[in-house]
C-alpha cells in the first residue's frame, strides 16, 4: 500500500487496493459466517449513550458481527453495506437485518434512527466526507447519537509529515483506498452538519506504530494472538494510543 501526503487536506492517502464493492467481497470473505462474537465495545459504548430497543443502523456493516452484537443486547438494528456477494451471504444465512445499499444514498425516510455505528467507512471515497457524512446528518434524529471510528493523522503522523517523510501528491490517486484525515477535520464536518462533540479518543496506538514504522517484528507481534503479544499490543494501546493511535473514536449528538 502506497502512502502519499495531502498538504491540502493535512491528510494521508493510502492508495493500491481499490475501494470498491469487489475489493469489499473479497475483503470479508474470510470473514464470513453464521455464528459470531459478540463486540463488547460497540454494545458497551451504544450502552451508554442509548437505552435497549432504540434503532440502530451499521453503515458499512461488513460481516455483520456488530449488527448482531446489538441485536443480541436488546437493539432494534440494521446494517447496510455495498458489497453485493458478501450482503447476499448473511440476507441467506442469518436472521439480522442487513441490506445491499450504499452509505452516500441511504433507503431510510429522514430522522428514522437513533443512533448510527460507522467504523472505518467514510474514509474510503475518493470524493471525500461530505456525501456520507450528510446523509448521516439526514437520517439520524435530534437527540440521536453517531459512534464513528475513523483513521486518523495522529501526533506520529504529523510528525513524519511535518518532516517530509512522505511523498506528497494533490490528485490523481491510481487505485485509491483511503484517506487518513486529521481529527479536528472530521470533528468540523460533523458540527457543520448539527451534531456535538460528546467523547474523542484515539484507539490501536500499536497498529499506528506498526503501520509508521514498517518493523517486521511488530507486524509478527501484531498478527499474533499469543498470550505475550496481546499483552505487549495492550500496553502499548494503553500507553500510546493518543501519540500513535491508528483511528480515532467519535461520539456525536445531533442537536
Amino acid at each position: 500500500m502506497e502512502k502519499y501526503f495531502s498538504k491540502t487536506l493535512g491528510s494521508l492517502v493510502y492508495c493500491g487496493t481499490p475501494s470498491t464493492p469487489s475489493t469489499w467481497d473479497q475483503h470479508w470473505e474470510g470473514d464470513l459466517k453464521t455464528e459470531f462474537k459478540i463486540n463488547h465495545f460497540v454494545v458497551n459504548e451504544t450502552k451508554i449513550y442509548l437505552p435497549a430497543g432504540s434503532k440502530i443502523i451499521e453503515g458499512g456493516c461488513g460481516a455483520g458481527d456488530k449488527v448482531y452484537s446489538l441485536k443480541k443486547a436488546g437493539y432494534d438494528v440494521y446494517g447496510i453495506d455495498f458489497a453485493e456477494k458478501t450482503v447476499k451471504f448473511l440476507k441467506a444465512n442469518t436472521d439480522l437485518k442487513i441490506d445491499l445499499a450504499d452509505i452516500r444514498k441511504l433507503p431510510f425516510p429522514d430522522n428514522t434512527f437513533d443512533g448510527y455505528w460507522s467504523m472505518g467507512v467514510i474514509e474510503h471515497f475518493i470524493d471525500g466526507v461530505d456525501a456520507p457524512i450528510a446523509e448521516i446528518s439526514r437520517v439520524v434524529k435530534p437527540g440521536g447519537y453517531l459512534f464513528l471510528t475513523v483513521p486518523a493523522m495522529s501526533p506520529l503522523r504529523k510528525i513524519k509529515a511535518s518532516l517530509s517523510m512522505y511523498p506528497e501528491k494533490e490528485t490523481q490517486f491510481e487505485n485509491f483506498y483511503q484517506y487518513v484525515y486529521p481529527p479536528e477535520f472530521i470533528q468540523k464536518k460533523l458540527e457543520g452538519v448539527g451534531f456535538k462533540l460528546q467523547k474523542k479518543k484515539g484507539l490501536d496506538g500499536f497498529k499506528g506504530i506498526k503501520d509508521e514504522f514498517e518493523i517486521s517484528s511488530l507486524g509478527v507481534i501484531y498478527r499474533s494472538n499469543s498470550l505475550p503479544a496481546r499483552i505487549i499490543k495492550k500496553a502499548v494501546n494503553m500507553l500510546f494510543a493518543r501519540a500513535s493511535g491508528h483511528v480515532w473514536y467519535y461520539v456525536f449528538k445531533r442537536d
